[in-house]
């Protein structure tokens, strides 16, 4: 059984570096939605492992993006994967693991374990 990975991201190395990392898990096939209607579309036809988040130019986005996600009945369960380039500023918070930008394959499989159980 194989599942997906949601990528949300506008930066063409980290998609690179994403894609490249899920190539060591071959049960996992990276998805890159372009809005929140496309992975509440993809999430009715397979399951979706985790979603990541890499948004470089607006940290607030990103942090709504979260929100959002985490609200709907859909995504409210998806483990939610953060990829910070500068200190965000939280009341709560919103995403279940954050990555530095200059993450490791070792980071990535790291909390890939921790999210997933080991998938």
């Amino acid at each position: 059984m194989s599942a997906s990975a949601c990528i949300i991201t506008n930066q063409p190395r980290q998609k690179h570096k994403l894609t490249k990392f899920l190539r060591h898990h071959p049960l996992i096939a990276p998805n890159f939605p372009r809005n929140l209607q496309q992975i509440f579309e993809l999430i009715q036809q397979s399951d979706i492992l985790l979603i990541v988040i890499a948004i470089k130019e607006s940290p607030i986005q990103a942090t709504k993006i979260c929100h959002a996600l985490k609200k709907h009945p859909l995504t409210h369960n998806t483990p939610i994967v953060l990829v910070k380039y500068r200190d965000i500023l939280e009341k709560h918070q919103l995403a279940d693991a954050y990555l530095t930008k200059d993450f490791s394959l070792q980071d990535f499989n790291q909390i890939l374990r921790q999210l997933t159980m080991g998938y």
